[in-house]
């Protein structure tokens, strides 16, 4: 994050960036690879003065259906002990990207995340 923020990454983005990415790889150690060590998860990152595109790629088990889960709304409006231990990583992801898009290509999981940059996330 340090690097990206070198290189003219505003701060909010780069908090953005973080949190989602940082629920992308929870869902790849967690899900694809369902905790096992030892495996990989490869990271490109495409960096330009209007977006940061990240490339998380790893060969774990591919997402149920094919497909990005869809943005859910979670009812918070309980007390804080009735609360679901997860399910906030996809509707984080969602609502801090401008584009998710997935595909399973050569058994290998491919999940792209696109931060447009502006004024408005500095």
């Amino acid at each position: 994050m340090a690097r990206l923020q070198a290189m003219g990454l505003p701060p909010k983005a780069a908090e953005n960036v973080e949190i989602a990415f940082a629920e992308a790889v929870n869902n790849v150690i967690e899900h694809a690879y369902c905790g096992r060590k030892g495996h990989k998860i490869a990271v490109r990152a495409r960096l330009s003065k209007t977006a940061l595109e990240l490339t998380l790629s790893d060969n774990g088990r591919p997402l149920p259906g094919g497909h990005v889960p869809r943005e859910s709304c979670l009812d918070l409006d309980r007390p804080r002990n009735e609360l679901p231990e997860g399910g906030f990583g996809w509707g984080l992801i969602h609502q801090l990207t401008d584009h998710v898009r997935y595909e399973r290509r050569n058994g290998r999981n491919l999940l792209s995340l696109l931060f447009r940059l502006t004024e408005a996330n500095g």
